[in-house]
């Protein structure tokens, strides 16, 4: 990964302390509010702590030691051959005002608030999330993208998938060509081979968490609702930090919950919304 070695002006130093104290007391304010709004499942402890732990606290993916973080914008980036070269993806496509306030500075005019969000992050290094990753992965799906992929090629590792438009079969081989050359570079990156084992054992991990989300899908269908909207999303936002087979069992018990919650006839609301 590439090292930022300029000197830090106590300028720059004032914005980063700024932006710092600002980012974690908004997101304890709205944590705090997701966890004392009426309705929240028990099981969705973890999923809190994880945002705190990132959000709040300023801390990085939490993971085995040795394995190394991918950083992923777009969930176009295949994770199943992160994970099957031994390390961990984290989704960094969030955004943030004060970020966002920050990459206005630096992306296109016409760049999506998204981008510029990104730039600032990444401008103002103080996110272990963002500055720890040994790879960032972009997959182009618009002219921004191709923008950004440069701005960050200055600052770390960068590999761009360009994602195809169609399903004609020269752009999906042309994709399968993308494919091989991202395993090569996650191969020089981690140092592990992957393997026909540890692509089958990457699969059934994030397969595991695919299953369980499905039948979270389904229950947060029932009528009358079973939980609110803000900490469903909680639950979703949180994925982007955990280990997939983890997230899956963090659901798991959410899922039963839930089911429970059925069983005894406990909703969020007793009115049917049409």
């Amino acid at each position: 990964m590439t090292v930022n070695t300029q000197t830090v002006s106590p300028r720059e130093q004032r914005q980063k302390d700024r932006f710092s104290s600002k980012a974690s007391q908004t997101a304890a304010k709205y944590l705090r509010r997701m966890e004392e709004l009426p309705g929240a499942p028990e099981t969705m402890a973890p999923f809190f702590q994880v945002l705190r732990d990132i959000y709040v606290d300023g801390k990085d993916a939490s993971r085995e030691n040795g394995v190394k973080t991918i950083g992923t914008y777009c969930v176009m980036a295949p994770h199943e051959l992160i994970y099957a070269a031994s390390a961990m993806p984290v989704k960094l496509c969030s955004g943030s005002y004060t970020a966002f306030s920050i990459g206005d500075d630096l992306a296109p005019r016409d760049a999506c608030p998204l981008v510029k969000a990104v730039a600032g992050f990444q401008q103002i290094g103080v996110m272990p999330l963002y500055d720890n990753c040994a790879l960032m992965v972009l997959p182009i799906t618009c002219d921004c993208k191709k923008k950004l992929a440069g701005y960050l090629a200055e600052r770390c590792e960068v590999c761009t998938l360009q994602i195809p438009v169609s399903k004609e079969d020269e752009d999906i081989e042309q994709y399968v060509r993308e494919l091989y050359q991202f395993l090569g570079v996650l191969e020089q990156t981690t140092g592990n081979r992957v393997t026909y084992d540890s692509l089958a054992d990457a699969m059934k991990k994030t397969g595991y968490a695919q299953y369980e989300l499905s039948r979270f899908l389904h229950l947060k269908k029932s009528l009358p609702y079973l939980l609110r909207g803000t900490h469903i999303m909680a639950m979703m936002n949180a994925a982007s930090y955990m280990p997939a087979d983890e997230w899956g069992r963090q659901l798991h018990r959410v899922n039963r919950e839930l089911e429970q919650r059925i069983s005894k006839n406990e909703t969020v609301t007793r009115v049917a919304m049409m």
